[in-house]
């Protein structure tokens, strides 16, 4: 039988009785207990409103949504519906744009054709969009129960996927901040009549690039990364959070002391 730890910092508290205090930390022992735990709004009840929660305490209050967050509930369809929705975000601008896109020969055809089309290029894009932002979650499930195991912290790949899961908001806001970004861009440039054609420098030698290839291509990236930092501090948010999480049922057991 696994130990049971103080979830602050990782003190034995086996042989404690339940309304005794840690005397490492002084947290109270009961708010060690696996039901301490009520769960996150999407383990307790999965609509959409307790989605909104869910995400917006992820990006805003993470401390609180990890306190909360049970390690023996999985937030099933949390993480598939915010990568869904942030791949469909990310890719929404995209179809019928590159050479080579099916669709792009179909633009302005009109009909049912380029309805077709369009859908079914924007539905290949989202699922290419959907594995890569999966496979960032699994590489950092493998990251945080690799960390775990040499911080010498309890955290086991069930615990890892779903702070995964919770993290998955960072996916969101890489969807979702690229679009803000263009917006402000050409909201902007319209509204003060700027010029972004003219080149960034005029140095002999360097690149012939203008402002808007520059902005066009790093306001999108920047947008990216900011989601992709957003799910690292997330979810290393989470793992240190319930890095001592006890298993379900756990106890203390003085009288077994």
């Amino acid at each position: 039988m696994s130990e049971f730890l103080c979830e602050s910092c990782g003190y034995n508290l086996s042989s404690s009785e339940e309304d005794s205090r840690c005397p490492e930390c002084g947290r109270a022992v009961r708010d060690s207990l696996p039901e301490s735990h009520p769960g996150t709004p999407w383990q307790s009840d999965s609509h959409a409103y307790s989605w909104v929660r869910t995400n917006w305490m992820a990006l805003f209050r993470p401390g609180e949504l990890f306190r909360a967050m049970s390690t023996e509930s999985m937030p099933k369809g949390l993480l598939i519906t915010n990568v869904l929705v942030a791949s469909a975000l990310l890719v929404a601008p995209f179809p019928g744009v590159f050479i080579g896109d099916w669709a792009r020969s179909a633009r302005g055809t009109g009909g049912l054709g380029e309805v077709l089309s369009l859908l079914s290029s924007f539905s290949a894009w989202t699922g290419v969009a959907a594995s890569v932002l999966l496979a960032f979650t699994v590489f950092d499930v493998y990251g945080i129960t690799l960390l775990g195991r040499v911080k010498g912290w309890r955290l086991s790949a069930r615990t890892a996927w779903i702070i995964c899961a919770h993290a998955s908001a960072g996916w969101l806001v890489a969807a979702i901040l690229p679009l803000l970004f263009m917006a402000a861009y050409y909201i902007l440039g319209t509204l003060l009549k700027m010029d972004f054609t003219g080149p960034v420098t005029r140095a002999a030698g360097a690149p012939a690039w203008s402002w808007q290839t520059v902005l066009g291509i790093g306001l999108p990236i920047a947008g990216y990364l900011c989601g992709l930092v957003a799910f690292e501090l997330i979810a290393l948010k989470g793992a240190r959070t319930c890095r001592f999480a006890n298993p379900p049922g756990a106890r203390p057991s003085p009288t077994a002391a």
